[in-house]
């Protein structure tokens, strides 16, 4: 199952959900901030909520690498902003320049 999110969109937090990322453990790729991870809360009891809203945690964000679609969640003090022309747009990788 993909990891759900709440869209974020310009700076968040100190977060730029417009830019790319390098993830300091995954430094020769770029990735993109979807949002913020989110859960649906757990219910039990008589206080069920046939509906709920999902929850954000925003010390993890879902992101996807360039050029793919596989979500994958990192704590948001893992992400590194990246330049513009510090990531191949094509491929996502970090020092590519063949997609420019």
């Amino acid at each position: 199952m993909k990891p759900q999110h709440i869209e974020k969109t310009g700076i968040v937090n100190g977060i730029n959900f417009d830019g790319r990322f390098k993830v300091k453990r995954w430094p020769a790729v770029a990735v993109v901030a979807l949002g913020y991870f989110a859960e649906y809360p757990e219910q039990e009891g008589e206080d069920f909520d046939p509906e709920p809203e999902l929850v954000a945690d925003e010390s993890r964000i879902v992101v996807v690498m360039v050029g793919d679609d596989k979500r994958h969640v990192v704590d948001a003090s893992d992400l590194i902003e990246l330049a513009e022309d510090a990531y191949c747009p094509s491929c996502g990788q970090v020092g590519c320049g063949h997609g420019r």
